[in-house]
């Protein structure tokens, strides 16, 4: 500018600019309005403005934002930021705003992809889900969602749940189980409850009924009223089937025994496991096993012996269990029970006393492959359990009536008489010698007191004594006694008896009765009467000899 030249710092002039402006005006009012040129000349223009000196202004180190407002700069280096600083900025927030952009496009189509991926990994778990995850629409009465193992299990196809029904729920819930579900729901939805346990059971396409477990998610709407119920139904239809069967089982053989508790617990596992053959049997030996019930189409059938080293549990003598679902006769080709009865599939339990030894084994069989289950494992070892303990009974019975036989046979073998009684005094055993001396058979001695058939007197006075067992049963003798008397029993037979009593205990050395044992001392009374008569006879000869020696 004219005014602010080098060396001049600047300040409110004459702009340049502005006067050239004022003059161009004035020629262009000339050229084009003529009439209106005078009144032009008399309005006054402004042509003064500030105006500084770039070079000035930095040598005397002035700031620019110290300068008075809408100031000029002149002679200012040329700056293409401050040249195009507007356009610098609009085009840098354009490519940010493309930057951000094509960034989140690119995040966009990476987390589709990853949400794609993951649905279809969810999709294919809810599809081989075992299973039903359903979403049921409650105020529409239709399935939102439900996963395809409904229909796998079921047998319907998928449409059928889709399809809008007001009594969707009611067309496949058996009858006595909606009435419940629906009772338990709306109560849950009264007390705004987020989630209930049901059980039911549902239809299937060909008429029969299983059994589900559900844990069903109440939803609501935003004014708190129910309005779809989403959860997850577990199919327990093997579990619920086999529980109600067990507690068949239970009830039916908890009062049974021996041979009949066998018999029933066979059938009933043919049952339960639909299987053709079923088994208890009794370790014989080390190489034979018997059944004591056997189990064939749902009957009973004879029973058998067979190897046990070859049979499906010979080679696991240490494992409870052997489980065989299929191709048993190519695992066991010497098993001749295997191949006589044409089995493919074994489920046995070994059974052990409490000692660790092997007493016998029970066995489900089939002529073709089985499931074997957790349950039905389940099932044969609770089984197995109750069994063997009821084998180890009947052996502890059986060596218990040995024991009694041979108890029996060394007594009545005695020579001399016994009687055992309880701690009342009853009769409860008594030997071929005392029936003899008492004149009848055991069958009319056994039951009766031992006071009411057995009297002891004194054998010098006669008078009538004390029973010898009262000094056990109330008198509390704990050690045997030794007993000379005089007997006579209630059908008037006198004896002089030698005897001695002694306490019955247990196994707990508790008294709990008394042994009498007696021998016949009439004869032998006799004798000793005899010899001393004669010891008599001798000394009184004796005596005489010497009188009459003193008289000669």
């Amino acid at each position: 500018d004219v005014f602010v030249i080098e060396g001049v710092l600047g300040g409110y002039v004459t702009s340049g600019d502005l006067a050239g402006r004022y003059a161009a005006s004035i020629l262009k009012t000339l050229l084009q309005k003529p009439e209106k040129f005078k009144n032009y000349l008399n309005y006054p223009k402004k042509t003064n403005e500030y105006l500084f000196n770039y070079p000035e202004l930095q040598k005397f180190n002035i700031k620019i934002e110290e300068l008075p407002e809408n100031a000029k700069i002149i002679n200012k280096p040329f700056s293409v930021y401050e040249e195009y600083k507007e356009i610098i900025w609009l085009v840098t927030i354009t490519f940010v705003f493309m930057f951000i952009a094509v960034v989140m496009l690119e995040l966009k189509i990476i987390a589709d992809k990853k949400f794609r991926e993951m649905e279809r990994k969810m999709r294919e778990m809810l599809r081989i889900s075992r299973h039903i995850i359903y979403h049921f629409n409650f105020r529409k009465q239709k399935f939102e969602y439900i996963s395809e193992y409904a229909s796998e299990i079921l047998g319907f196809e998928m449409e059928f749940f889709y399809t809008p029904d007001a009594s969707m729920y009611k067309k496949f819930m058996h009858k006595y189980d909606y009435g419940e579900v629906t009772e338990k729901i709306e109560e849950a939805a009264k007390n705004k409850e987020k989630s209930i346990k049901l059980s039911y059971r549902l239809i299937t396409v060909d008429g029969d009924y299983r059994w589900f477990r559900d844990v069903a998610n109440l939803i609501y709407d935003s004014n708190n009223n129910l309005s779809a119920v989403a959860g997850t139904a577990y199919d327990v239809d093997t579990e619920k089937r086999v529980n109600d069967a067990m507690n068949i089982i239970i009830a039916k053989t908890s009062s049974l025994q021996g041979l009949e508790y066998f018999n029933e617990i066979v059938k009933d596992i043919s049952q339960i496991l639909q299987c053709k053959y079923a088994f208890i049997a009794k370790i014989k030996n080390e190489n034979e096993a018997e059944t004591v019930a056997f189990c064939k189409n749902g009957e009973l059938n004879e029973n058998f012996t067979f190897n046990i080293k070859k049979s499906p549990c010979g080679t696991n003598k240490d494992e409870t269990k052997c489980i065989y679902p299929h191709n048993l006769r190519l695992s066991f080709p010497e098993c001749e029970m295997a191949h006589s009865l044409g089995i493919e599939a074994f489920l046995g339990f070994q059974m052990f006393d409490e000692s660790g030894n092997q007493i016998g084994l029970l066995a489900a069989m089939n002529d073709k492959p089985m499931e074997s289950g957790q349950i039905y494992e389940n099932i044969l070892s609770l089984v197995s359990k109750r069994a063997s303990l009821e084998l180890e009974r009947i052996s502890y019975i059986n060596k218990l009536n040995d024991e009694r036989e041979r108890l029996h046979v060394i007594i009545k073998s005695i020579g001399d008489a016994v009687v055992v009684t309880d701690l009342k005094g009853t009769v409860t055993l008594v030997n071929r010698t005392f029936e003899n001396y008492y004149g009848k058979k055991s069958s009319h001695i056994y039951g009766k007191n031992i006071r009411d058939i057995l009297i002891f007197y004194d054998e010098i006075t006669s008078e009538k004594l004390e029973n010898p067992v009262d000094d056990i049963l109330e008198n509390g003798l704990t050690v045997s006694k030794e007993v000379s008397a005089l007997m006579e029993t209630d059908l008037g037979e006198r004896f002089f008896i030698e005897d001695s009593v002694s306490p019955l205990r247990d196994f707990e050395s508790k008294i709990i009765g008394a042994v009498l044992i007696f021998r016949d001392a009439t004869v032998k009374r006799k004798v000793e009467e005899e010899q001393a008569k004669q010891e008599r006879l001798e000394s009184v000869g004796i005596l005489a000899g010497g009188i009459a020696h003193d008289f000669n």
